[in-house]
């Protein structure tokens, strides 16, 4: 079970402040030695559009958003600079 997602963490929020109704999201999906994937969504009136940002050992391949850093607090994770760490939840 080492490999399946075993934490998970989502935030809803505006993307744009034309756009009400918290439409657009930062998923956080993460095993437990902190590989996953963070997939956002970014609704806008016109179109939507979704990242996805690869999670390997605690460390994100790419910058991440203060939206998807909160996703990955609320998996249980607490992002520190180029690394997550297990907080202690």
């Amino acid at each position: 079970m080492t490999g399946c997602v075993q934490h998970m963490g989502m935030l809803r929020f505006d993307a744009f402040d034309d756009i009400g109704g918290h439409l657009s999201f930062a998923l956080a999906l993460l095993d437990d030695a902190g590989n996953g994937i963070v997939l956002s969504s970014l609704h806008g009136r016109q179109e939507t559009r979704m990242y996805a940002k690869p999670i390997r050992e605690g460390k994100p391949e790419v910058p991440l958003t203060v939206e998807e850093v909160q996703a990955l607090r609320q998996a249980g994770f607490e992002a520190v600079p180029s690394r997550l760490v297990r907080s202690d939840r």
